[in-house]
Parts: structure tokens; sequence; C-alpha cells
């Protein structure tokens, strides 16, 4: 098996303020951004994010449907910015009556779904749950790239 070395994520502070102020807008639906920036064989360093301006179209409190146009407008984005696409970040919203009845804390991290549709780059999550007195809360954690692999069960 080939030795993976750990890759450094360099993410602003004002990079987390501005997710999840845009997840306690979007909230109860799930809100989205591509982390944008620079990346090196060793790190990927985070400079701004691209929040689809149409989001509140293709968002509900489940999933965001991510349409083709998306990428294109990113990718154009990117290109006329020199940025490389370092990933993306999307929330997972809970409210008060979900909070209440789940088993321990939310947390921040890829669902069954994320994995199914995860491809490469750093994603991020951030876990936005309502409290008793309707105030917001929240929290992020990033995940590095995947390595999928093909399963056979024999």
């Amino acid at each position: 098996m080939p030795i993976l070395r750990p890759l450094r994520l360099q993410i602003p502070a004002r990079i987390i303020r501005q997710f999840k102020k845009l997840a306690k807008e979007h909230f109860p639906r799930e809100a989205y951004a591509f982390v944008l920036g620079k990346e090196t064989s060793t790190t990927l360093k985070v400079e701004e994010l691209w929040v689809p301006p149409d989001l509140a179209t293709y968002s509900t409190p489940a999933s965001v449907s991510l349409p083709r146009h998306w990428a294109e407008e990113v990718w154009e984005y990117t290109q006329e910015n020199d940025l490389d696409p370092l990933g993306d970040i999307h929330s997972h919203p809970f409210k008060q009556q979900e909070y209440l009845f789940a088993t321990g804390r939310p947390e921040a991290v890829p669902s069954e779904a994320d994995f199914r549709t995860w491809t490469t780059g750093v994603n991020g999550i951030c876990v936005v749950v309502e409290g008793k007195t309707g105030k917001l809360r929240s929290h992020i954690r990033f995940w590095g790239p995947m390595i999928p692999f093909i399963e056979e069960v024999t």
C-alpha cells in the first residue's frame, strides 16, 4: 500500500465565520459553497468561498443538489481569478425537535450521501443546531481527500 502523507489545510478564521453566517442564514435548509485557494503538494491554502447565487433554489433541509451550471461558473471564476478549486463545504441543519430526539450531539461528519458523491478535495461539514430558545449554534470540521476503491465482495 502506498504511504499517504498528510496535507496541511490553512484556512483563515474569516472564512469559518463567513460560512457559519451563511449556514445560519439558510437554516433550516442546507447551505453550500465551493472552497477556493491555492494547492501545493503539501498544503491547501484557502483564500475564499464561492457561494452559488441561486443556492436557495437547489437547497432543502436534507440536501443540496449541485446543478451542472455551478461547476461551470466556479471553474470560470477560478480561471479568471487564478485560484484552484480545493473542495467544498456544506451544512447539516438540525431543528430543535431533531436535536432533542437525537442520541447525542450532532457531529460535523460526512453523511452516507456525502461519501457517495465526494470525489476529491477538502470537504467541510458545518453542523447548525437550533437550541431550546431558537438560538442557532454551529461548528465546522474539515475532512481530507478520499481515496476511492472498488469494493469486491467474494
